[in-house]
């Protein structure tokens, strides 16, 4: 027998009847079966220990906390005592069928002993089979399908801190993100977030008043880019609607943890691409889409994201990409995959408490003017998170990840008229990118405006191009190779200009000052041309030279 709502359990024994009273309710149910032995667990069914070797006639089981009582068809008459020094994990799922799980489960196929869930109903009960209530309004989820919960509650328990997992479930179509719109509230567009956090808040309460201690677990948003609804399918992103949607990324983390009860600013948060190589492969956008979701520990702290395409280093490196159920779904051990990429992410999220890193180690950040961090996912300058000192000119995927950084980074095909720049370098400054270049042998601007003749680019000969007038104050051989990932940082304290190649210094010069205008990243002018054809992960200035210490100390920082 497995009831879930037993609270305060008393199990009596005399000869073959065992009288079970649940105090919860208040009722007490007789049952008579031919018992060898009795046995108890405090890990969800894990270990099991015996309460006596057979049954006597006299023995009578000591009061406990419990919540699953049966009878097994070997004899046993088993329940389990849920610790009482363990919290009960409560975790948040905002998602479509990417969280619910459209692959079709295989027999014995359930989530682990200690899972249970807050039902659409309002109502705390166990799973059944493998797939959680989300009442999704598609009505495609049946019983026979398989949530990547069932694997990411198998890690949760396994880890031997919890109880109990309680899920507070959501699907509703694209839910956070629908309709290029981003919302809370779900009567300005099919949003389902507010039910969930008022479906959160309940379950926490009702918890708490059952004499659970509750640990709130995390929030996890799941969805297929995770929305390519917001951004459109049917053209490039433009420049604004990116901006929308990472600053929709972070409100939905600002959200979540403002409305549920139990949190604080350390509340995790996790977000997944949820796709799958077919879906990520058939279109650039999803590409972009998926750099600038799957990037969200880069901007926001106790944050972090999965990508079941590319190996981050989460432990899933043999099953990724993750293959297909469908043309957008995940199979079953794709999702198995995914739970456990999120208990991986987890781990991330909570020891992930500056997102600045690895730039808040050096000595010299607050000076810091401009931070394109792009690995964040975002083209925000992340010092002043300013948004209207970047734009873009041509069409063209800015964001996405990069094989050759191992994080998502600004690419460059060759070809493409998108130009990033900002609004001018002061009278001292420094400029230093982070790059590998596809070719070392074409023209290319690195930080450039050539109508105001500061220069900063590769010469198709392979030499370095410095200077602030015609001819350059430096010309140098870079010694670069193809692929390779440089620190390239050029500085000026009012008189002298120096070339550094990662802590290496080229060359210096002496240059005379000169009003800077806009300034071109990653090309020769501001309408694109001499595009460098490579990646940049980041691009940082500041408004004084560094020394060469400190352009070592940039250099050296492991990303």
């Amino acid at each position: 027998m497995r009831n879930p709502f037993f609270q305060n359990v008393s199990v009596g024994l005399s000869g073959a009847a065992i009288s079970i009273t649940a105090q919860a309710d208040g009722t007490t149910r007789v049952y008579h079966t031919d018992l060898v032995a009795v046995r108890y667990s405090t890990d969800g069914g894990a270990t099991w220990s015996d309460v006596l070797a057979a049954i006597n006639g006299e023995a009578i089981l000591p009061t406990a906390p419990g919540d699953n009582i049966r009878i097994d068809p070997v004899g046993y008459l088993s329940f389990v005592v849920p610790n009482s020094s363990l919290p009960i994990a409560l975790v948040l799922i905002n998602s479509n069928s990417h969280g619910i799980g459209r692959a079709n489960a295989e027999v014995g196929d359930a989530f682990v002993e200690g899972a249970t869930q807050w039902t659409q109903a309002a109502t705390h009960e166990a799973i059944s089979g493998a797939v959680l209530d989300v009442n999704d309004t598609s009505g495609n989820y049946e019983s026979t399908h398989f949530s990547p919960m069932v694997s990411f509650a198998e890690a949760v328990m396994a880890s031997g801190k919890y109880g109990g997992i309680c899920f507070v479930p959501d699907g509703m179509g694209a839910t956070g993100f629908s309709d290029g719109v981003w919302s809370p509230d779900p009567a300005d567009h099919p949003n389902r977030l507010t039910g969930a956090v008022e479906r959160w808040n309940a379950a926490y309460a009702a918890l708490v008043a059952g004499g659970n201690t509750v640990h709130p677990l995390c929030a996890i948003f799941l969805n297929a880019n995770p929305d390519a609804s917001l951004i459109g399918e049917s053209a490039d992103p433009s420049i604004a609607t990116m901006f929308a949607y990472t600053n929709a990324q972070d409100a939905y983390v600002d959200y979540v943890r403002s409305h549920l009860d139990g949190v604080d600013a350390t509340f995790p948060v996790l977000v997944s691409n949820a796709m799958t190589e077919g879906q990520i492969g058939s279109r650039a956008l999803f590409a972009a889409a998926s750099a600038m979701g799957t990037s969200i520990q880069h901007r926001v702290a106790h944050a972090h994201s999965i990508s079941v395409i590319y190996d981050r280093g989460d432990g899933e490196a043999d099953n990724l990409p993750i293959n297909r159920f469908d043309l957008f779904h995940a199979d079953r051990a794709g999702e198995l995959t995914k739970g456990r990429l999120l208990y991986a992410a987890l781990d991330r999220a909570i020891a992930n408490d500056d997102p600045r890193a690895p730039f808040t180690s050096l000595p010299f950040y607050n000076e810091i003017a401009r931070l394109y961090d792009y690995r964040s996912g975002s083209l925000r300058n992340w010092i002043t998170r300013a948004e209207d000192d970047l734009t873009a000119i041509g069409l063209a995927v800015l964001l996405r990840h990069d094989a050759g950084f191992g994080t998502t980074a600004h690419v460059r095909p060759a070809g493409t008229g998108r130009v990033l720049k900002f609004g001018g370098l002061a009278a001292q400054y420094t400029i230093s990118l982070r790059l590998r270049l596809d070719s070392v042998t074409a023209t290319a601007g690195l930080c450039m405006n050539v109508g105001i003749e500061h220069r900063f680019f590769l010469h198709s000969s392979g030499n370095i191009r410095c200077g602030h007038s015609t001819p350059q104050e430096i010309e140098v051989a870079g010694d670069l190779v193809a692929g390779q990932i440089y620190q390239l940082t050029l500085t000026f304290d009012g008189t002298t200009m120096m070339l550094y190649r990662d802590a290496v210094a080229l060359a210096s010069a002496p240059a005379a000052p000169t009003p800077s205008g806009e300034i071109a990243i990653g090309a020769g002018d501001l309408v694109g041309a001499n595009a460098f054809t490579g990646d940049m992960q980041s691009v940082l200035t500041l408004d004084r030279a560094l020394t060469a210490p400190e352009v070592a100390a940039l250099a050296g920082l492991e990303y």
